[in-house]
């Protein structure tokens, strides 16, 4: 496992081997490889270069194995993509934003060469982002588990009706939400899907789940904050829906029937996002709730 918490351009002073950065691209942004050249340029001063177009969807772990930092190109979508294998490789990500404002791409597309330069030099710290593990026991007996930087989100299969979940926190009880779905977020996705339906921006430095109930059937149906440490059970009902459809920041799809039981709590992963000093996550707040 890499540790990136040392000052990556102090190493390189020292006259020790070369750091390595892997540069992912999403190429429907970059369609020319523009603005991937101008990042590998710049680096290549400091680092050896890795290319995820270079490895194939099976042999990318090699990628993350050799590297010291991972550079996302394209926005919060492609940063969230890279993350679960980053994090299993505790490969810190630096994020250079080619779309909309974002959260976690910490970069700009028009300050690529001062921000680069700068994190070369040192100025930066490192966030350790929380993560949930969801623990899905099916009711033939199989498991399934699932680690997630953004959320955990549980929505009906049928547009025509709703779906029921029994909802246990630590053993306690919780409610019985009827609706749309539930959302189960970390601080990091509290300003994606769950700020949609309805939940509270949570600073991301904080270990907590916030649970979101989406379109609710009842008015008093709220969401909750709860610790990280604690083991949220969520049993799915077939009152309404007999299927339900779970996903782990967005990229998962697995399929519920009556009896399943979803378990989610804090994960032993946590992922590495490289934050410049110029700019706060309530800086980049202010801009989004403006816009």
């Amino acid at each position: 496992m890499h540790n990136l918490m040392y000052n990556l351009y102090d190493y390189t002073l020292r006259g020790e081997v070369m750091p390595t950065a892997a540069i992912i691209t999403n190429r429907k942004k970059d369609l020319q490889g523009t603005y991937t050249k101008k990042v590998a340029d710049i680096l290549s001063e400091k680092y050896d270069i890795l290319f995820d177009g270079d490895y194939t969807e099976d042999n990318l772990y090699k990628m993350y194995e050799s590297a010291d930092v991972a550079v996302v190109l394209g926005g919060d979508g492609t940063l969230l993509s890279a993350a679960d294998m980053a994090s299993l490789y505790d490969v810190p990500l630096l994020g250079i934003n080619l779309g909309h404002l974002g959260f976690m791409a910490d970069v700009e597309e028009k300050n690529i060469e001062e921000s680069l330069k700068s994190f070369m030099e040192g100025a930066y710290n490192i966030d350790r982002r929380f993560m949930i593990d969801a623990l899905i026991e099916k009711k033939d007996g199989s498991c399934l588990t699932l680690t997630a930087l953004n959320d955990i989100v549980v929505t009906r299969a049928s547009y025509q009706r709703m779906v029921a979940f029994d909802i246990k926190v630590s053993g306690d009880n919780l409610a019985t939400y009827q609706g749309d779905g539930l959302v189960v977020a970390t601080p990091t996705g509290s300003t994606a899907y769950s700020m949609s339906a309805g939940g509270p921006v949570v600073d991301p430095s904080l270990e907590v789940c916030v649970i979101t109930p989406v379109c609710p059937h009842t008015m008093s149906s709220k969401p909750v904050i709860v610790p990280g440490s604690a083991e949220i059970q969520i049993d799915f009902k077939s009152t309404f829906d007999d299927k339900a459809m779970l996903t782990a920041d967005g990229k998962e799809g697995i399929r519920l029937c009556e009896g399943d039981v979803i378990k989610i709590k804090g994960s032993e992963r946590k992922l590495g996002l490289v934050r410049l000093l110029n700019r706060s996550f309530y800086d980049i707040l202010n801009l989004k709730l403006q816009g």
